[in-house]
């Protein structure tokens, strides 16, 4: 039987999962261009990795928010909302970082994106009992 959290996260977790995949893409795309070209200045940000982590803030804000909606009795209902805010400020760093490429500051970004992504992705993990 699935929880009133489960199936508030499952259309959710397809739409970041497939926003995540097309950021993948982007990003793999967009790194063969430069070491085709030899670009190495500037941000190491296309226009489709753009898209991409704006379609993965819009879609984690929008579960945050139907979580949030949620009874403050469900189960895990803070540990989801907790675990969505990590993700987004993890791909709001990685997205500083990436315009910030060869920077301490694009550094120190991709450090702060790293450590809040896997918060983020273990948070949800540890949600599963109540899914």
């Amino acid at each position: 039987m699935t929880t009133t959290l489960g199936r508030t996260l499952a259309a959710h977790q397809r739409k970041i999962a497939a926003d995540t995949a097309a950021l993948a893409r982007a990003t793999q795309s967009y790194a063969d261009v430069t070491v085709n070209t030899g670009r190495t200045d500037g941000p190491f940000l296309s226009s489709r990795m753009r898209a991409a982590l704006e379609r993965l803030g819009d879609d984690i804000a929008t579960a945050r928010r139907r979580v949030r909606a949620l009874p403050r009795d469900t189960p895990g209902r803070s540990r989801a909302y907790a675990a969505l805010g990590a993700l987004a400020d993890g791909y709001a760093a990685l997205e500083e970082s990436l315009q910030a490429m060869g920077t301490q500051q694009g550094i120190d970004a991709a450090a702060s994106a790293a450590e809040r992504l896997e918060t983020g992705s273990e948070q949800l993990a540890s949600l599963r009992r109540f899914l």
